[in-house]
This record gives C-alpha cells, sequence and structure tokens, in this order.
C-alpha cells in the first residue's frame, strides 16, 4: 500500500515504500518495484552510474519494441495499400488494343506495330501472362479502361489534364502532336459556283438577264408576224427564228435580221446591242471574281485556313476535342478510313489527327490524293493507360524509361518510321 504525506517545504505528496524505505531525490513519488530491474535506486534513494547506463539501454529496447509492433499494427490494419506494390500480378492481363497503324497493326499471325513490339518486349521483362482483345472505337477504348474491362490500353492514345481524372498513365514512351491532311485535288466544283453565285447575290440578276431576253424575244416575234410577210407563220418557229436573233445581239453584237422601221428600228437596234454588251461584260466579271474567291478560299496550307470548314476527326480522340475548343465545324469518323473517304469525295475539308499516323497512311497509301500540309501543332505525348490504382502502372513505366536509356524505343521509331518523327 502507498502513503500519501506532506512536504510542508515543497508542497508535493512524498512516497515511501511498502517496506517503510522513503524515496528522495528524482525518484520522490515512484514505486521502485515499477521501474524495471538495473533502473531502480539504491539504499540511499540515488542510482549508481552502473544502473543508469542500464536503464538507458532497457528503455531504448522498450521503444524499439513498441515501435515495431504500431508499424505491425498498420500494416496489418490496411491490407490493401501492403498489396499495391506486389510485383507482379498472378492472374492474365487483360489488354485492349486499338488498331491504328503503325502503332498497332493486325497480322495473319496475330498483331504488330510499334506500341504492341513495346508492350510484348515490358510483358517479357515482367514475365506478365496477358490476352489481347480489340476494341473498334476510341470511345469504347476509354470506357474499357474506366470500367476495368481492360487492365491495360496499348496503342498511341494521347495523355490528357481531363483522362488522367478518370484513368492512369504510364511514362510517356512517344513524342507527337497534331497536322492536318487536305485532298491534293481539291478545286472548287460546279456546285461551289453556284453556291457561291446565288450567295453574292449573281444568280438573281442572271433570273432577271433571262426574263428579259425571253421578253425580247416574244415582243420580236410579233412584230415579225406584222410586218415581215416572210417570217415563219408557226409559232415555236418564229418564236425560235427571234431567240436566236436576240442571242446573237446579246453575245456578238452582230444580227442578220432584215431592217425594220427604218431610222429607228437601226437605233433600237444599237440600243439593243449596247445592252448586249454590258450583259456579256456583267456575266463574265461576275463569274471571273466567284471563281478566283472559290480557288482561294479552297487553298488550305495550315490548321488556321480551316475556319468556315468542315473537318474530319476520329470520334472520342483527343484531337476531337481540341478541334472543338478551336471552334470548328466537325465532322466525326469511327476509323480513319472512313475519314479519308470522305475527304477523297470532297464530302469534308481536311482531316485533323495525330501527324505520325496521318503520315505514316499517306506514306503507305499512295495511290490516294492526300497530303498533309503545315506545321504540327498542339503537341502531346502518348502513354499505356491503365484503371486507377493499377499497381502495373509503376512497373510499366519502369521499363519505358528502361527503353528509352537503352535505345530500344529509338531503334523502334526508326523500324517504323524511318528517321525519327
Amino acid at each position: 500500500m502507498t502513503v500519501w504525506g506532506t512536504d510542508p517545504h515543497r508542497r508535493e505528496p512524498a512516497a515511501t515504500h511498502a517496506g517503510g524505505r522513503r524515496l528522495t531525490g528524482r525518484y520522490r513519488g515512484i514505486r521502485t518495484d515499477a521501474l524495471p530491474v538495473g533502473c531502480r535506486p539504491g539504499r540511499s534513494g540515488q542510482g549508481d552510474s552502473g544502473s543508469t547506463g542500464a536503464c538507458i539501454v532497457t528503455i531504448r529496447r522498450l521503444l524499439h519494441l513498441c515501435l515495431a509492433m504500431i508499424l505491425l499494427g498498420a500494416v496489418l490494419a490496411h491490407p490493401g495499400e501492403a498489396q499495391e506494390t506486389s510485383p507482379v500480378p498472378a492472374r492474365t492481363v487483360k489488354v485492349a488494343l486499338y488498331i491504328n497503324p503503325p502503332f498497332v497493326t493486325r497480322t495473319e499471325t496475330g498483331f504488330s506495330g510499334l506500341a504492341v513490339e513495346l508492350w510484348e518486349s515490358i510483358a517479357d521483362r515482367l514475365a506478365l501472362k496477358y490476352e489481347y482483345h480489340v476494341v473498334p472505337k476510341v470511345s469504347d477504348l476509354l470506357q474499357a479502361v474506366t470500367t476495368g474491362q481492360a487492365d491495360i490500353v496499348v496503342t498511341n492514345l494521347t495523355i490528357t489534364r481531363d483522362r488522367m481524372r478518370h484513368m492512369e498513365f504510364t511514362q510517356p514512351w512517344f513524342d507527337a502532336g497534331l497536322r492536318v491532311m487536305i485532298n491534293e485535288q481539291r478545286n472548287a466544283g460546279l456546285h461551289d459556283l453556284l453556291s457561291h453565285l446565288s450567295d453574292s447575290g449573281h444568280l438573281r440578276v442572271y433570273l432577271w438577264i433571262g426574263l428579259t431576253v425571253l421578253a425580247a424575244t416574244l415582243v420580236l416575234t410579233l412584230i415579225d408576224r406584222r410586218f415581215d410577210p416572210d417570217f415563219p407563220h408557226e409559232w415555236h418557229t418564229g418564236m425560235a427564228h427571234s431567240f436566236y436573233h436576240v442571242i446573237s445581239v446579246v453575245t456578238s453584237g452582230r444580227t442578220s435580221h432584215k431592217e425594220l422601221w427604218g431610222a429607228f428600228g437601226r437605233v433600237l437596234s444599237a440600243v439593243w446591242m449596247v445592252v448586249g454588251v454590258a450583259v456579256v461584260a456583267y456575266v463574265t466579271s461576275s463569274v471571273t471574281s466567284v471563281m478566283t474567291a472559290n480557288t482561294l478560299r479552297s487553298q488550305i496550307s495550315s490548321v488556321q485556313d480551316l475556319s468556315g470548314k468542315v473537318v474530319g476527326t476520329l470520334r472520342g480522340s483527343a484531337s476531337e476535342a481540341v478541334v472543338v475548343e478551336m471552334g470548328l465545324t466537325i465532322q466525326p469518323f469511327d476509323t480513319l478510313d472512313s475519314a479519308v473517304a470522305a475527304l477523297v469525295a470532297r464530302r469534308i475539308s481536311a482531316i485533323v489527327d495525330d501527324a505520325p499516323t496521318l503520315e505514316y497512311y499517306d506514306a503507305t497509301h499512295p495511290e490516294l490524293p492526300i497530303t498533309e500540309v503545315g506545321p504540327l501543332f498542339h503537341p502531346s505525348k502518348y502513354g499505356f493507360a491503365l484503371p486507377i490504382h493499377n499497381p502495373l502502372r509503376f512497373l510499366v513505366s519502369q521499363e519505358i524509361v528502361a527503353a528509352h536509356e537503352n535505345g530500344m524505343l529509338e531503334r523502334l521509331r526508326k523500324t517504323y518510321f524511318g528517321t525519327t518523327p
């Protein structure tokens, strides 16, 4: 039993051992049997130097033991965090592929391409088992990784801030950007000419000129039927005869029509010739100006020339988001083949997509009248996409860094592009 007394000088409790020994000094108020062996004071209440050193060693050991127990408890309380650093998944990795040469290409024996070769090299080094699943559209590809249907996406997928909100990316393995593809044979056709003549109001003037020519033909027919005995009596023959003379005066200023009414008839013919010259001059100048403007409009030399034109993009791609942000009119397609077909058929004015993809498509389709114009814009980087918190991300990123360092990525670029894009 512990007995608490009163110290009138220090006004704090003084303790004595149950055996009657009083504790003094720095051990005042502490039970000696609560201290570790080797830390208990001597008979005088003061510890000697040997017991003090042993006490320090003992306390350190107790602190280390407590710290180890705390760490062990934290690991046991959060087993998922420990599993995130597991070196290699035990199950088969589901790899989503999007066919987009030269990064992913279907062959008779399977798949090839720059991205496929890079992935298979990484999988071999990590001893991964995997299976391929082809996804037909970019939008479906993104959905597969965000919903966890795929463990990793292998293709030339652009890393963007918006995508990083919904998925994770490995270390970038390719530098890219956007370019513009156009139809080399794109010239203003008849439809474009008529459309711009209508927009400028010239077609309405042409309509009034045509009505005036018909009215002049009818008046000349009536006059000839009345005053020329040799004029054909059939209406359709007489109208055709008069129409010929009217058009002859309008287009050439000459006519073989019989002179009527003497001097008055000659003055009337001269006036009509002047009108005809003015009509020909107006039609010629209006058509020439519209054709010149159409030629200038049809020329596309960079992305700055796409305003007011329909631009083809791949649905769900990063290029689509960029073109929309630029305020351009877009026509999305599911595949590059369908977009190029629309470009050749002149249903769209240009295609905006990743520069490496467009350049490779152009080089492998020399029969098509397509080409790329303008410099590369909106630089970007490619990476493999994974679901959030997927433990593969760090492992694959390490291997990508190694591929950069040992020159493997450079060799792949030269294999598929000849030189570094």
